[in-house]
């Protein structure tokens, strides 16, 4: 149901707690190494990683497996620093599937601890100058709310429901799968302190509007179709909900809303920019920039 102003502040306390371990994560992984160690070559057989793109996909994997620490290295000492960061918010919903995996189940940076390499012999860069190859360790631990054993069931419960979503012929019918899935199966409710989450969603049945758009881009994503999440306002404040690709441009879905018991029945489902843009106002950082030109809406 909509968000009244009491249940709103106590979902976005659970929001900004998140946003504070984020600003943790960046301020560790960016502060300055004073201690350089030096070593012959860069190390071999082990994990590189230069992109927080292919980074994100290693750590979905991790997180899945409940690693307790992963260690790789990188040529960048700013490499937790390439994520989105205009929006308070889409730090949670814009990078790869293993931040819906953060999310969605509670799973927390732990620590992140960067180590400093350079190498014995100097070398000679493309203007001649003379440098030494620098790179970077990171060890990333984690801890886990839920045991492996409960994380395992949410996720059969993703994959069970995303697979009677692929049986549908094309994309429109998967997501009104989906939608009336989660309209059938979860109800709106701010009763336990990860409402806000993709697992209370599947595994208690209520959620508030952070719990139904991530649950829907958690199945929509292991169904095989684009979709993200995106925050924004409505005439009762915060909200969040989904944007899907359907063919060549993406569409609005709000399930939370369609979820309203008739007033609202699947009312917002794929719905266009101008039709959205009546009663939804997204957040700046959704309407311009790299996010806004990799997401072209339906008019």
């Amino acid at each position: 149901m909509v968000i009244r102003k009491k249940e709103r502040d106590k979902a976005l306390s659970s929001i900004l707690i998140s946003l504070l371990l984020a600003i943790c994560m960046t301020a560790v992984a960016t502060l300055p190494v004073d201690a350089v160690t030096t070593q012959d070559k860069r190390p071999t057989g082990v994990k590189w990683f230069n992109s927080y793109k292919s980074l994100g996909k290693y750590m979905d994997k991790a997180i899945r497996d409940h690693k307790k620490k992963i260690v790789f290295y990188s040529e960048k000492d700013n490499l937790f620093e390439k994520r989105p960061s205009s929006d308070p918010m889409s730090y949670l919903y814009v990078l790869e599937d293993y931040s819906f995996m953060l999310f969605g189940t509670k799973t927390f940076f732990e620590d992140i601890n960067m180590e400093k390499y350079q190498s014995v012999n100097q070398a000679t860069d493309s203007a001649g100058e003379s440098v030494k190859d620098t790179w970077y360790k990171y060890t990333v631990e984690f801890s886990y709310v839920h045991g492996k054993k409960n994380d395992k069931k949410f996720y059969n419960k993703v994959r069970s429901v995303a697979k009677k979503a692929k049986k549908k012929k094309g994309t429109v019918k998967k997501v009104k799968y989906i939608n009336d899935y989660l309209i059938k199966n979860v109800r709106w409710r701010d009763d336990n302190y990860e409402s806000g989450t993709a697992y209370s969603a599947l595994m208690h049945k209520t959620a508030t509007c952070e719990g139904y758009s991530a649950a829907f881009a958690i199945i929509a994503k292991e169904a095989g179709l684009k979709a993200d999440i995106v925050t924004g306002q409505t005439k009762n404040g915060y909200h969040a909900w989904n944007v899907v690709k359907v063919g060549k441009k993406w569409c609005h879905v709000d399930v939370t809303f369609n979820d309203e018991g008739g007033k609202y029945k699947n009312k917002y489902l794929l719905v266009g920019k101008k039709k959205m843009s009546k009663d939804h106002k997204l957040n700046p950082y959704f309407k311009k920039g790299k996010w806004a030109k990799a997401h072209p809406f339906k008019k």
